[in-house]
């Protein structure tokens, strides 16, 4: 026989594999879920805010715009690390659990005969993520989709949060008519709000990085 008996899936751990597939596919779906409940809630706090604007402008307590920020750029970093998450269950999905259902393909006569390699099994089950690669990461059509997807995420997700920043920056430097000098606070919840909007974009670079990892390196 060409390979012993032990290199191939018993029923249990092809159950187990499938058991597992399924599992993280259900957290998939649970990770999207909360992402479109993280955007519903920035939607739903950000018109709470927005009948407030006017006061604030009137009485010119800017520095509030600073303290909404971090709400609206949590929120957006809470919404990329879903992403992340899916991106890296589907990594494993692919790489690990595909391989290993993969092999619950492969017949030994076939093998003792030299029919069929890692592709051959591998190449008929489970070819989403490699339609998705081919179409994203192959193509420059589907490169400037996925940047241009990108784009309008952040805007998304943390739109809200540097629009707040912006207002700040606005009113109390930029404006002529509403100028003031900024109190330390401005200063350190400024430089606190900024770091929160640098994290929120590196994990939406890390996002895109893990989706373009999912690849197979697998034998059977």
């Amino acid at each position: 026989m060409g390979k012993s008996e032990s290199q191939y899936l018993t029923q249990r751990e092809y159950e187990i594999d499938l058991e597992e597939y399924r599992t993280l596919r259900s957290e998939i779906m649970h990770r999207i879920q909360m992402q479109f409940q993280v955007i519903a809630a920035e939607v739903v706090l950000v018109g709470a805010a927005v009948p407030f604007i006017p006061t604030l402008l009137e009485s010119q307590r800017f520095g509030m715009f600073l303290v909404a920020a971090p709400v609206y750029l949590g929120l957006g970093w809470l919404y990329f690390e879903q992403d992340t998450w899916i991106a890296q269950a589907a990594t494993y999905l692919n790489s690990e659990v595909r391989s290993k259902l993969a092999k619950a393909l492969v017949k030994e006569d076939a093998i003792e005969q030299g029919a069929e390699n890692a592709a051959g099994p591998l190449g008929r089950i489970l070819r989403w993520e490699d339609f998705r690669n081919e179409m994203l990461f192959k193509r420059t059509s589907g490169v400037v989709f996925l940047a241009m997807m990108l784009f309008f995420r952040l805007v998304l997700a943390a739109g809200a949060g540097s629009a707040a920043m912006y207002a700040f920056v606005y009113f109390s430097s930029l404006n002529p008519s509403t100028r003031q000098p900024w109190q330390w606070v401005d200063t350190v919840l400024f430089g606190f709000d900024s770091l929160l909007a640098i994290i929120v974009i590196l994990t939406a670079i890390r996002t895109v990085y893990q989706y373009s990892r999912i690849r197979v390196k697998v034998e059977v």
